[in-house]
């Protein structure tokens, strides 16, 4: 059995986003820190919460499914960087979660449950994690069920495809919000519905959807230049 892969060297340096006061836009995706959140099955009242639902399941028809799967954060006492590849198997270390240097807070992941989408509010988002994050956390969730390591590189490798979409979504959500003048519930569920269309228009040359070409990170690109060509930019 392998090591668990280590994290960055700073507290911080796992957040795309953090301390609060995240743009709307941004789509929920996998290993965002909610607070207020009340998780079926685990006690404690509401609290702090991360989203545990792959990226590949979240999403049906534009749209947030109407439950993923969350599990309480926790403070604790920090946990050594050099002790992530070798223990805490069965949480996900979140350092610098408050952007105030704390290095205690962790995800745990048997303090799990289906959370209503509904009670994620956009206004409590406290951070997301970028792509090597996500990875980390796939990575060690896996392992807590499995005892088996996959591959960071393997784990983003899978996803890559599905991250490049979640930032031409909030590319997309952004430039009809900037439009409209805010980005409210009725602008967002439309303009993902908007881009959702897109995502699945068949080019004509590969006859593959616009999303099927994000799969193929020779084709990649030129559906980042659409999107963008789109959005006249």
């Amino acid at each position: 059995m392998g090591d668990l892969t280590l994290p960055p060297t700073s507290a911080g340096a796992l957040f795309l986003y953090r301390g609060g006061g995240i743009t709307p836009c941004r789509p929920v995706m996998t290993g965002d820190v909610f607070a207020d959140v009340e998780i079926p099955g685990v006690d404690g009242g509401p609290g702090l919460a991360l989203v545990l639902t792959h990226p590949c399941s979240m999403r049906s028809g534009g749209h947030v499914r109407e439950r993923v799967m969350a599990c309480r954060v926790e403070d604790g006492p920090p946990i050594r960087q050099d002790k992530w590849a070798t223990g805490f198997f069965n949480v996900m270390p979140l350092p610098g979660l408050a952007a105030t240097g704390d290095l205690g807070h962790r995800a745990v992941f048997e303090l799990s449950g289906r959370v209503l989408t509904t009670s994620l509010d956009f206004t409590k988002r406290l951070s997301c994690l970028e792509e090597t994050g996500i990875a980390l956390l796939l990575q060690r969730l896996a392992f807590s069920y499995t005892r088996s390591v996959i591959e960071v590189e393997v784990l983003h490798a899978s996803v890559a495809h599905l991250l490049v979409e979640a930032e031409l979504l909030e590319q997309w959500v952004e430039d009809r919000a900037a439009a409209a003048g805010a980005a409210t519930s009725d602008l967002i569920l439309s303009a993902e519905e908007e881009f959702d269309g897109l995502m699945n228009e068949i080019d004509s040359v590969p006859g593959k959807t616009h999303r099927d070409r994000l799969k193929d990170p020779a084709t990649r690109a030129a559906v980042r230049r659409l999107v963008a060509k789109r959005l006249g930019r």
